[in-house]
C-alpha cells in the first residue's frame, strides 16, 4: 500500500502489484505507479483520489473503488489508460452514491475539481463555498476575464443551484504555474470534447508530446473542426493544437 500526500482531507492512491522477478517488468510496473499516483489529474481534479485502488498484474491494469460522477470516472481511466498503453486496463469503479452526491461538501469538492481543467484559469486562488442560498466564489483572479470564466464554469457544474461571484480582481496575483503531464492533458482534453455530442473522436486519433496536441479524424462540418480548435486549447496544459480533422464529405 503507497500513500499521496494529502491535498483535500486524505490523498491516497493504493496500487498492488503482483510479485515477479526482478527485472525489466518491474521496474515498468514502478514507473506506471509514479506516474499515475503523481498525475495532474489525481492530484489537482480527482474529488476523491483516496476512493481510487489500482492494481498491476501479469499485464492488466485493474482500477477499482469510487468516481464522484460518470465524468470524473471515465477521466480517471482515460489518464491510466493513456499511462499504461498498450496495457489493457479493467474499470471496475463505480459511481459516488446519490446521498453523497447531495451533500453541499461534495459539490463544492467538484466545483474546485472542476475549474482545474480550465486552461486559461488561474484558479489555485478560487474558493467554493456551498451555501443554503447557493454557491459562492471567493477568492482572488488575475483578469476580469478570469473573474467571467471561473463564473460560466461553476455555474455549469452547480446547475441548478444560485450562483453568487465575489471573486476580486487582482492584476498583481502571481501565476500559478504546475506541470501538468501528457496522460493528464490526454484525459482532460477527452473529457472537454466529449461534452460535445455531434464530435466523436477517437481515443488514437488524440495524442500529446509535452503539452503539444495532434488531433485526427472526421468530423461534420467545419463549424464542429472550429470547435474541437477553441476546446482543445481551453484546456490546461495544452500549449499548440495541430488540428488535422477533415470535414466528412
Amino acid at each position: 500500500m503507497r500513500f499521496l500526500p494529502p491535498r483535500l482531507g486524505l490523498f491516497a492512491l493504493a496500487l498492488s502489484v503482483s510479485a515477479a522477478p526482478l527485472g525489466a517488468g518491474v521496474m515498468e510496473d514502478r514507473a506506471m505507479e509514479d506516474a499515475i499516483k503523481n498525475s495532474y489529474v489525481l492530484r489537482e481534479v480527482v474529488v476523491d483520489p483516496i476512493m481510487v485502488q489500482l492494481y498491476i498484474r501479469g499485464g492488466t491494469v485493474e482500477v477499482r473503488g469510487q468516481a464522484a460522477d460518470e465524468q470524473e470516472r471515465a477521466l480517471i481511466v482515460d489518464m491510466i489508460t493513456a499511462v499504461v498503453a498498450p496495457l489493457p486496463v479493467d474499470n471496475r469503479l463505480f459511481v459516488d452514491s446519490a446521498h453523497r452526491r447531495s451533500s453541499d461538501r461534495w459539490l463544492a469538492a467538484r466545483i474546485r475539481a472542476g475549474l482545474q481543467i480550465v486552461g486559461a484559469l488561474d484558479s489555485g486562488s478560487v474558493q467554493v463555498e456551498v451555501l443554503p442560498e447557493g454557491v459562492v466564489l471567493t477568492g482572488s483572479v488575475r483578469t476580469e476575464s478570469q473573474r467571467q470564466l471561473a463564473e460560466v464554469h461553476a455555474r455549469a457544474l452547480s446547475a441548478p443551484r444560485a450562483l453568487r461571484n465575489q471573486l476580486q480582481v487582482s492584476p498583481n496575483l502571481p501565476e500559478k504555474r504546475r506541470p501538468i503531464d501528457d496522460p493528464s492533458v490526454l484525459a482532460m482534453l477527452r473529457q472537454v470534447i466529449s461534452a460535445v455530442p455531434t464530435v466523436k473522436i477517437a481515443a488514437h486519433e488524440l495524442t500529446c508530446r509535452e503539452g503539444e496536441v495532434t488531433i485526427d479524424g472526421m468530423v461534420a462540418n467545419e463549424a464542429d473542426r472550429e470547435l474541437v480548435t477553441r476546446l482543445a486549447t481551453s484546456v490546461r496544459g495544452v500549449k499548440a493544437v495541430s488540428n488535422r480533422l477533415r470535414v466528412n464529405g
